[in-house]
């Protein structure tokens, strides 16, 4: 059974996720695969996505990886700084040989602004490789950002927190 995450992918997901088994020689993604090669509803969850030098070339080898035309639904989510995630994450990166990866996230962890940027980055390339019938964003906004995230509900956007004016 093929399995389309990219060895550079599954090593981060094993850097940040430690006690998961490999993306590669993972039993969820066999069991993901076998599920909708016998016409099971499935569900694919991309979460978390880091900051990218090329979101699309992530959201394009992401979307294969769970072979998302075939799942009902696709949830997908920036990282989830609650708690110590945020340091919890770097520190695996980090000591997995994820030098430039961990700067990158603590870079936009520092920047609102970047922060933000990252998070329309990953949702736009997402809503570029899986239908907007299936895309599940979530996303916690910010005061004076629910107004560009209202306009991608229709194209996906999960709007989340205080400030998402439901």
């Amino acid at each position: 059974m093929p399995c389309f995450v990219k060895k550079e992918y599954a090593s981060i997901g094993r850097a940040i996720r430690p006690n998961t088994s490999r993306p590669v020689e993972d039993v969820r993604v066999q069991t993901l695969y076998w599920l909708q090669d016998n016409g099971y509803r499935t569900f694919g969850m991309l979460c978390p996505s880091l900051p990218q030098d090329d979101y699309g070339v992530f959201a394009d080898h992401a979307a294969q990886a769970i072979r998302a035309g075939q799942c009902e639904h696709v949830w997908a989510e920036v990282l989830n700084a609650r708690g110590k995630s945020l340091t919890r994450t770097c520190e695996g990166l980090r000591g997995s040989g994820f030098e430039k990866e961990a700067t990158m996230l603590e870079h936009v962890s520092k920047d609102p602004a970047a922060w933000e940027e990252y998070a329309r980055a990953t949702f736009l390339a997402l809503s570029k490789v899986v239908p907007p019938d299936k895309l599940r964003f979530l996303q916690y906004v910010q005061e004076g950002q629910s107004a560009w995230w209202k306009k991608q509900a229709h194209n996906g956007a999960v709007l989340l927190g205080k400030h998402a004016g439901l």
